[in-house]
Formats: structure tokens, sequence, C-alpha cells
């Protein structure tokens, strides 16, 4: 599975390569949002993970342009700030990680039921 990260945090775009790379994705990944809406398009993936919170264009306006243009491609949101759930939500996200992340069994179980939801 081909995974895009999108997260302007260098330890967690570290830590979340790691584990999905260990795991056997692909993974493709960027640290703004702009970068990461041009890699989409180059990179097919077959979902991906945003951070909410990006300086320049946040991370719901980056989830609303992908599900404008892309809406059978999973987008699992990420954030310290559990109030951005339900707006991530409503603006189509498969599901929201909480940040920091539990376990990597919990950061893998919310890749697998954001998939199988798709």
């Amino acid at each position: 599975m081909r995974i895009l990260i999108i997260d302007d945090d260098p330890a967690i775009l570290s830590s979340l390569r790691m584990v999905l790379e260990y795991e056997r994705h692909d993974v493709v990944w960027a640290t703004t949002a702009e970068a990461g809406l041009a890699l989409f398009e180059c990179a097919a993936p077959d979902v991906v993970l945003l951070d909410v919170e990006m300086p320049g264009i946040d991370g719901l306006d980056v989830l609303r342009r992908l599900h404008a243009t892309h809406e059978s491609t999973p987008v699992i949101m990420m954030s310290a700030e559990r109030l951005a759930t339900s707006e991530a939500m409503c603006a189509g996200a498969a599901a929201f990680l909480e940040k920091p992340f539990k376990s990597t069994a919990d950061l893998l179980k919310g890749i697998k039921a954001a998939m199988c939801a798709a």
C-alpha cells in the first residue's frame, strides 16, 4: 500500500515513516500542504495521513481539496487537538488519529479501519 504523509513536524514524520516502512508500506511524504498536494497527484497514494495544523494551508483545507477531486482516497487526519475531530469528519476524513499516538498498534489499526471504510 502506498501511503502519503503530510506533516510539518519532523519527529512525527520520521516515526510514522519508520513504522509504516517496517510494515512494508511504500511511504512518500511532504512537509508542507502545497508539496503534499503536488505529490498526491504524481504519487497516487492509497491513503493519506494528514496533519490538521500546518503553516500556510491547513490540513482541513487540504482535506477539502483532496475530497473534492479524489473522494475515493481515504484521508486520515491527525492532530493533538481533539476539537478538530468533528470538523475533520464533517469535511470528509475517513478517520481521525490523536497525537501523540498511543501505540504503533493503534496507528496501524486506524489506517486499516480507514481503508476498510473507503
